[in-house]
């Protein structure tokens, strides 16, 4: 029997030991649109929101710029589904904020779907949250590398995909600093096609969802803490004028409340909907990367004029 004890410890032990090395050797930015993100460093800049802001902000721009290394910004931002406004994504952002300086650079990217709900007591918070059965505000550790309890609780697809996304996943492309690449084909029908499914998309969202004053407040919780670390500025990235309309329509307040945010807190909004046209999008919804490019560049030269009129 003590043999026996001792020669099941062995295996599980050894078992323990390979799939330590397995994660390690082969879980990388191919594995999902998330693993990198959660075994990066702390930062003391991050770009916060939903997929729009994790495939349309760049961080590399403005690591290239304004940002010094102390600085360096990651790209933090997941999906409307793990990280729309909430306490689970700022207990998230509180464990990734490195919070050793006071000249960070926080960009929020803000939508309508990301401070909605579609509960109907809006002010139930035990219901509101749904991200809160998600890797968002669960895990211990947002910067382990390996990030085993995410590989055990939260990846969501057979271990050995770790392994063949590494050599074999040419759709997903989730770089060291945040930023996701998801490689479509783009010619003008593909285009069209997956424009039409987000369209659905949105107005199936919109028939059920409502605005969430709880995601709002904590959106400006979000910004009041956020601000003792550095400067935060408010983002509504373009997309195709259908999927516009649509929010124009379910919430056609919401950059009139975006607008009084900014001016109660002293930040800036930039609102690039009233140009969407300047930009091309892969869906309707996601920008393509020469305009992610575009757009994180006229961020940069945004903030570079704040500054310098506040110098």
């Amino acid at each position: 029997m003590k043999k026996f004890i001792l020669y099941t410890f062995k295996i599980i032990l050894i078992t323990i030991i390979v799939f330590i090395g397995f994660v390690t050797l082969f879980a990388d930015g191919k594995t999902d649109p998330y693993y990198l993100n959660v075994t990066s460093p702390k930062a003391n800049s991050l770009i916060l929101g939903s997929s729009r802001g994790a495939r349309g902000l760049m961080p590399s721009i403005f690591n290239q710029s304004i940002l010094g290394q102390e600085n360096r910004m990651q790209n933090f931002a997941f999906t409307m589904v793990y990280s729309p406004y909430g306490p689970n994504y700022l207990k998230a952002i509180k464990e990734k904020l490195r919070k050793t300086s006071t000249h960070g650079l926080f960009i929020l990217e803000v939508s309508p779907i990301v401070l909605s709900t579609d509960i109907e007591n809006v002010n139930d918070a035990q219901k509101e949250f749904v991200e809160q059965d998600t890797f968002i505000g669960n895990l211990k550790s947002y910067t382990a590398k390996p990030n085993l309890e995410y590989i055990v609780r939260f990846y969501n697809e057979p271990f050995f995909k770790i392994f063949t996304n590494k050599f074999f996943n040419k759709e997903v492309t989730l770089h060291p600093d945040g930023w996701l690449h998801i490689n479509v084909p783009l010619d003008e029908k593909s285009i069209q096609q997956r424009t039409s499914e987000r369209v659905n998309f949105y107005n199936q969202q919109f028939a059920k969802n409502k605005f969430s004053p709880l995601r709002f407040q904590f959106l400006k919780e979000t910004i009041e803490y956020l601000s003792q670390y550095g400067q935060v500025y408010l983002v509504r990235l373009p997309v195709a004028n259908e999927i516009h309309l649509l929010e124009s329509e379910y919430m056609p307040d919401f950059d009139q409340k975006m607008t009084q945010l900014s001016s109660q807190y002293h930040i800036d909004y930039f609102n690039f909907t009233d140009h969407a046209s300047n930009y091309k999008t892969v869906d309707g919804d996601h920008l393509a990367i020469e305009d992610a490019h575009l757009v994180s560049s006229q961020i940069l030269k945004n903030i570079d004029q704040r500054l310098t009129l506040k110098d």
